[in-house]
């Protein structure tokens, strides 16, 4: 039995405290949770940006190029 548990036993039922405590560990597991999503996303944009920066550079060389031909 955790110590939230006794206190909430102890006390007859749900003190401030105990309420208070399980408010912030939910609101830290939420916190982690979006952190954790955020990188993920933050990665996955910066993949693709790169990608369409390399694809814009490429088209660019070769439109460039085809304008040297002419």
């Amino acid at each position: 039995m955790g110590v939230l548990e006794s206190e909430k036993l102890s006390n007859g039922g749900a003190s401030a405290v105990y309420i208070v405590r399980l408010y912030l560990n939910s609101v830290g597991k939420l916190r982690k949770k979006i952190n954790r999503l955020a990188f993920r996303n933050a990665a996955l944009v910066s993949y693709f940006l790169v990608a369409f920066w390399a694809t814009l550079v490429s088209c660019y060389e070769d439109f460039t190029f085809f304008l040297v031909l002419f």
